[in-house]
């Protein structure tokens, strides 16, 4: 695919044409709300950036293809209640523009004049504490007519939605890390990531969903209502043959992977069709935000071109591993193509940003080849690197067939902490100067032991796992223990409290 900023040309184009917000709105294919948490500003208020992404139809069919000027959000205090009160409005401009299409070889005309255009709205907002938290909100008429999947299309509105918790808890949502897809070929199990990056690093799970519509108060008005109720009413389905989980039919099929947003999809249909994912965040256990990701895909009837495959070539097919912080990881990503296409290899994640990971990962580039390309992973763990969570980074290639074909891949790295003895072994209750007491942990291989003694000595054992010590006299003595990974990474401390006793009266 190819991306174009056109910003400029766009925003001047849709000011000649005096475009309405009607009629832009029924190219309205999809979008997202986020939000990134900004600062505290004082005691009783919170700043948030808003980020509200759109993605217009501009193919050949269509009038007018153009994102709007400005969009006009409601933020809903969340209560107790079914009914949401209006906590403000905020109008945000359009920021930026890009332009997606399809990059087809010579002669190729499948697909051909398939765009979209994203467009991304972003200001910042101060609200005010709220042990509830908000709802981000966006509703705009109407969805367009000739969606295969549900009922009465053209009468049905969009909505965008996302769920901030309490301002006292920082956090801000799982921003998506891929573009939607032109189009997608019928008969043809195709992949679209839907991976989206925590930057709290938490929990994320991934699930198909019913869309939302807009509310009956009243149906498809431009601006957000005084009120909204919850849960938001959803679209209804063309039928019970459709529905969520099977949004092309039941001789269609549709994948999700919970943990990752790995979506795959086949339709034996051409024409348009909707899809919905939402993202739930957890952390701690407790749900702390919601998104989604309103999707219309549009499936068309493409000539075989089988997309790129994973090699298995030097291990190369494997895509979750397990290490060590501290620990060190090279592995090769290679892709061929059945049909000898050239290829261009795209990696995407934060685990390659300084400012967020570090160290980073790197992978060698450039990320080009005929019908075989190749990149190199390469990561040094630091030790306070592990968590519970796995790094996630996603790979797609892309072959230059008709029409070009591309093949989606999540990786997971799982970074453990390095976990050291928990309890030290020997005696807890001693008489006054007594020598030669031995205190222990289990071994671990390759491991160093730094033991510190409070009252007394360590007269043997040095940095092994099993020392000896003196004791002074009367009162508490402490061992404690610090143990060091073979790959340079401390555990600890953990100590034992010994009662040195006085001597009988």
């Amino acid at each position: 695919m190819r991306h174009i900023n056109y910003r400029l040309f766009i925003l001047l184009l849709a000011a000649l044409l005096g475009f309405s917000n009607q009629g832009s709105a029924t190219h309205l294919m999809g979008g997202n709300l986020a939000y990134e948490y900004v600062m505290q500003v004082n005691d009783s208020t919170f700043r948030y950036k808003i980020i509200f992404k759109t993605y217009t139809n501009c193919g050949v069919n269509s009038n007018i293809p153009f994102p709007e000027a400005s969009v006009t959000l409601g933020i809903y205090r969340d209560t107790v209640t079914a009914n949401l009160p209006l906590q403000t409005l905020m109008t945000i401009n359009l920021t930026d523009t890009t332009l997606i299409e399809p990059a087809l070889p010579n002669s190729c005309t499948v697909g051909s004049g398939v765009c979209i255009i994203e467009g991304i709205y972003i200001d910042e907002i101060d609200l005010p504490k709220n042990y509830f938290g908000y709802h981000l909100y966006y509703n705009r008429c109407c969805r367009n007519g000739d969606i295969l999947n549900l009922d009465n299309p053209g009468g049905r509105g969009m909505v965008f939605h996302a769920y901030i918790p309490p301002t006292l808890v920082e956090n801000s949502s799982p921003v998506f890390s891929d573009l939607p897809m032109p189009f997608l070929c019928i008969d043809d199990t195709s992949s679209i990531l839907n991976t989206a990056f925590d930057p709290d690093g938490d929990q994320l799970l991934f699930a198909f969903v019913d869309p939302y519509e807009d509310g009956p108060y009243p149906p498809f008005q431009p601006n957000p209502p005084a009120t909204i109720s919850w849960p938001l009413p959803t679209v209804p389905w063309l039928n019970i043959t459709y529905n969520k989980n099977f949004p092309f039919g039941p001789n269609g099929y549709a994948y999700i992977n919970g943990a990752t947003g790995y979506s795959e999809y086949m339709s034996p249909d051409t024409g348009k069709f909707v899809v919905a994912v939402e993202i739930k965040e957890y952390r701690n256990n407790q749900l702390i935000g919601i998104s989604r990701r309103d999707m219309q895909l549009l499936l068309l009837d493409c000539p075989f071109n089988p997309p790129p495959s994973l090699s298995n070539i030097s291990g190369s097919g494997q895509t979750s591993y397990t290490i060590e912080e501290g620990d060190s990881l090279c592995f090769p990503i290679t892709f061929s193509d059945e049909f000898g296409d050239s290829l261009t290899m795209v990696v995407v994640s934060p685990i390659f940003d300084t400012s967020v990971t570090n160290p980073a990962a790197t992978v060698t580039t450039p990320v080009v080849g005929d019908s075989v390309v190749t990149s190199d992973f390469c990561w040094n763990t630091a030790c306070d690197q592990g968590q519970g969570l796995p790094y996630i980074f996603t790979v797609s290639v892309q072959d230059n067939g008709c029409p070009p074909k591309t093949k989606d891949v999540v990786y997971e790295i799982s970074v453990t902490d390095f976990v050291g003895p928990t309890t030290i072994t020997g005696v807890t209750s001693v008489c006054p100067f007594a020598t030669g007491l031995t205190y222990s942990v289990p071994s671990h291989p390759g491991a160093t032991y730094s033991w510190t003694i409070t009252g007394g000595t360590q007269v043997a054992g040095g940095t092994t796992n099993s020392i000896t010590v003196d004791w002074d006299g009367p009162g508490i003595g402490i061992v404690a223990l610090i143990t060091t990974s073979s790959l340079g990474c401390p555990d600890g401390p953990i100590n034992i409290n010994v009662t040195i006793n006085d001597y009988p009266a």
